[in-house]
């Protein structure tokens, strides 16, 4: 009887446990269908603008689920937070979402883009800030400032310094020189004796009343001549390279004729006087210098005519001056006055006004048929001073 009922308690006992484990076992797997899932964020959510980040990246652990857009990426090309949502699937398919904030920093400053330096002449007014131009790293456009004192009425160098700064406050700098040239004149428009540099960084030496640029004699609006400084009809060297130019003219079919070369001071006066008289004085000023500010006074120069006039529209004469302009700097002569240059050499455009410079240096004003000015080249101004 004890045995039997020993056996029904074992029976009992048993049906219990696996009951329990049947529960259990039922129990964990609605536990482990339903449980929340977990996922953990890096803790590194700062990134710099225009990195890419993926949500792969940002989610290091993933329990009791999927993630379920662990492609999605993330970039800003601008400073400031993103929101972002994970969504995370549980093994019924249910979907659980998580929010955090990205933060995308710039730490980059704008670039600046400045000349290292300028050189000006004294009294000059130059606007420092023109051409002169700041970017983000995101394209945006930056203001620039200017800072440091300099005095362009003072001779000497300037250590400036430019600024921008962007959006996020980052601040870049630049530093920049301004030189300011002493010039080669007195308060009343008078050379004065010495060695000076030109704002193309030429040298400039003013002697014996006359002034020459890397060895040039200038004779312009602004560097006059002494009523002293005479020559014959052409200085020797020019009147040598004119024959050769000549000559190769006439090879080609054109006869030159020199209409006008050597003028004294006095003689330009008196032909100056007489414009000024026909013309008035500003018409006048367009196109005949002033006493002792005249090429001519130079022998270095000469007005060129084929047919006896000026008038390039006669053919005889156009040819001829066509010829001049594209072989006249092989035998050392520049086109003196080019056409739309007047505000550089203080005068109209004069087909047949030619002076003797030398091969090099005409070589290099020729440009291909594009004149480039004595004043534009070396640096140099052409406007009357003192009266």
């Amino acid at each position: 009887m004890r045995s039997r009922r020993n056996k029904r308690r074992r029976k009992n006992t048993a049906i219990t446990v696996v009951t329990i484990l049947v529960l259990a076992s039922v129990l964990g797997a609605v536990l482990y269908l339903f449980q929340t899932p977990v996922v953990t964020i890096s803790p590194k959510l700062r990134y710099a603008i225009g990195e890419t980040v993926s949500l792969f990246d940002l989610v290091t652990e993933v329990k009791y689920g999927t993630l379920k857009n662990e492609n999605a990426v993330f970039e800003s090309q601008k400073a400031g937070t993103q929101q972002v949502t994970v969504q995370i699937e549980n093994r019924l398919g249910q979907i659980r979402e998580e929010t955090f904030v990205l933060e995308f920093y710039d730490d980059v400053p704008p670039t600046i883009e400045a000349p290292e330096g300028l050189t000006v002449m004294k009294g000059d007014k130059p606007d420092l800030l023109q051409g002169v131009t700041a970017q983000d790293d995101n394209g945006a456009s930056c203001a620039v400032s200017l800072s440091g004192d300099y005095d362009t009425s003072v001779p000497g160098s300037y250590p400036l310094t430019f600024s921008a700064s962007d959006s996020s406050g980052n601040v870049a700098t630049r530093t920049f020189t301004l030189t300011v040239l002493a010039l080669p004149f007195d308060d009343n428009g008078k050379l004065v004796e010495g060695t000076y540099t030109t704002r193309k960084g030429f040298s400039l030496e003013v002697k014996g009343g006359i002034a020459y640029v890397d060895g040039h004699l200038i004779a312009n609006k602004s560097y006059p001549l002494p009523k002293t400084h005479t020559s014959n009809w052409m200085s020797p060297e020019t009147s040598k390279a004119y024959q050769k130019m000549a000559s190769a003219a006439a090879a080609a079919g054109h006869n030159l004729n020199v209409k006008s070369a050597y003028r004294s001071w006095y003689d330009q006066d008196w032909i100056f006087r007489d414009y000024c008289r026909r013309d008035g004085v500003e018409n006048a000023e367009t196109y005949s210098a002033r006493p002792g500010h005249s090429e001519h006074q130079t022998g270095l120069a000469m007005d060129l005519v084929a047919s006896g006039t000026q008038e390039s529209k006669q053919p005889r004469q156009a040819a001829a001056l066509a010829w001049l302009n594209e072989n006249a700097y092989k035998y050392g002569f520049i086109l003196r006055y080019p056409e739309n240059k007047t505000n550089e050499t203080g005068y109209i455009f004069e087909s047949w006004h030619y002076r003797y410079v030398g091969e090099e240096l005409a070589s290099i004003l020729y440009n291909n048929g594009d004149w480039i000015t004595m004043e534009d080249y070396f640096g140099i101004d052409s406007v009357y001073r003192g009266y």
